[in-house]
């Protein structure tokens, strides 16, 4: 948090798309959301009065000042159709929330071995990446794209299992490297011998 004294803010998102499931909605919301800083958990909660009424969604940042800047920019969005809106959630226990959810987990629908690293910096060699991930799980392969039309340049890193790839999206999307902010998410499964 931002400073000890200062509480972990919860934000609210409400007027969500009733026929989205929750799997878009979940994974949706988190990539429209971490545009504004990174993202310590969202969680999908039924309405307290009905829960087969509209859902909202509670989410939190790892830095206060990123949850401001989402509450004030994100407030009114288009968000899958529907104008979101985005207030504070006073009335919940920021610890029970990340506790009980988290934004990236294996159970996701997009979930591989393959890790896709976005916006790194031109200077990134295979070593620097193997470097910085190694300890988040056991490396199989990585594969940098460098294409001169498509700047900047990504990567895939395939691990041995889709832990590796959970604990990497945790800890190191919307972290810095060289000069550049990466952007960490599921890759496509590569095949490999």
């Amino acid at each position: 948090n931002d400073n000890k004294t200062e509480r972990t803010m919860v934000l609210r998102v409400t007027n969500l798309n009733p026929r989205s499931n929750d799997a878009a909605l979940k994974d949706g919301l988190f990539h429209e959301f971490k545009n504004f800083g990174k993202i310590n958990c969202v969680q999908l909660q039924p309405h307290p009065d009905n829960p087969s009424a509209e859902k909202s969604a509670l989410i939190i940042y790892h830095k206060n000042e990123d949850a401001r800047r989402a509450l004030f920019e994100g407030n009114h969005k288009k968000f899958l159709g529907q104008e979101i809106e985005v207030v504070l959630a006073d009335d919940v226990d920021p610890e029970e929330i990340i506790l009980s959810s988290s934004v990236v987990d294996e159970l996701n629908p997009r979930a591989s071995r393959t890790l896709f690293i976005g916006n790194l910096d031109e200077e990134t060699t295979e070593r620097d990446l193997r470097r910085i991930f190694k300890d988040l799980g056991n490396i199989i392969n990585i594969e940098i794209k460098n294409i001169p039309t498509k700047p900047p340049p990504f990567a895939f890193v395939q691990f041995d299992s889709i832990m590796g790839v959970v604990r990497s999206i945790r800890k190191m999307d919307g972290e810095k490297l060289g000069q550049n902010i990466l952007k960490c998410s599921w890759g496509k499964t590569m095949p490999y011998q």
